[in-house]
């Protein structure tokens, strides 16, 4: 995931059952335009997501 991508992602955007985050307008590099991902977590990022303070609507302060 591109940095921008990561910063994009909110709260709402975190899917607890699955352990992923939805990636909006996610970037294909073979096209000008992007799509939305749900892209799974490995237990470490999981761990990070978990870690963080819910004092906005993005993840990444």
């Amino acid at each position: 995931m591109r940095v921008v991508e990561v910063y994009k992602i909110r709260w709402e955007d975190v899917d607890e059952k699955q352990k992923a985050v939805l990636v909006r307008d996610r970037k294909d590099p073979r096209k000008k335009s992007g799509h939305h991902m749900l892209v799974p977590l490995l237990a470490e990022a999981w761990a990070i997501v978990q870690r963080q303070p819910k004092t906005s609507e993005r993840i990444s302060q």
